[in-house]
């Protein structure tokens, strides 16, 4: 599957380092790397990977106010 990376600018949040639009012929993933690793292991979360996913939907409505409609948000850690 061949992927067209679009840089998607003027959308921010504290804890996203890198954001991207991938898009084939079978989709369009908005792709958000973090500026950090998160780790889940025991009973919680770490606060922060918490409050990415609060924001969520509005980053997502933010996105698609820059880059149009996409399928699907890939969130990865480094």
């Amino acid at each position: 599957m061949s992927y067209t990376p679009k840089t998607v600018a003027g959308v921010y949040h504290p804890m996203i380092a890198d954001m991207y639009l991938k898009t084939s012929s079978a989709e369009k993933v908005l792709v958000m790397q973090t500026n950090r690793h998160f780790d889940n292991h025991g009973d919680h979360m770490d606060d922060e990977y918490y409050e990415l996913l609060m924001d969520l939907n509005d980053i997502r409505s933010k996105a698609e106010q820059k880059v149009g409609h996409f399928d699907r948000i890939d969130i990865r850690t480094h």
